[in-house]
């Protein structure tokens, strides 16, 4: 469907280039200390690991506080697109946090990606799983799956992230 509907765009044979190039942007313009000190360590990372970091350090680039009585970090607000989990196991309770966060600011649980892993250093390659309205959609790289997650948006016409509404 996405294909028909935004014929030519080559997510894959870009993202590898772009994650280089954005990665050395980002490190010299980003003031957060944490993400400063993920990108120190880049090179040392799995690609998948290299691919959430650079996602991680450009959202805290972008990032805005929104207006609403409800605060967020930056790692909350990257939480609700890409969520890091310890197992499998942990999936059930951890998206359960998500829905009553989200439900907290009368909002809606977007499409999520989860990895497993006990950080952005350390995920583990070959399972990335895309949860949208109670479906499960697994993937054997990050690469797919966040070229699956942005469009979803696409396809859905879904609405973006609240947390990404100050982006321009």
């Amino acid at each position: 469907d996405f294909n028909s509907l935004c014929p030519n765009v080559l997510f894959e044979e870009n993202w590898s280039r772009l994650k280089t190039q954005l990665s050395k942007v980002l490190s010299k313009n980003i003031a957060n200390q944490r993400i400063i000190s993920k990108l120190d360590m880049i090179d040392d990372m799995s690609e998948e690991s290299k691919s959430i970091t650079v996602l991680y350090g450009l959202h805290g680039f972008l990032y805005s506080r929104s207006n609403t009585h409800i605060r967020e970090t930056i790692e909350d607000s990257f939480e609700q697109m890409i969520s890091i989990i310890p197992s499998e196991g942990s999936l059930k309770i951890k998206l359960q946090s998500l829905r009553e966060k989200i439900q907290l600011k009368k909002q809606t649980l977007q499409p999520v990606i989860f990895c497993i892993g006990d950080d952005i250093e350390s995920i583990i390659n070959n399972r990335f799983m895309l949860i949208f309205d109670d479906f499960m959609y697994t993937f054997t790289d990050f690469c797919t799956t966040f070229k699956t997650y942005l469009q979803m948006f696409v396809v859905f016409n879904l609405c973006y992230p609240a947390c990404s509404k100050n982006v321009h």
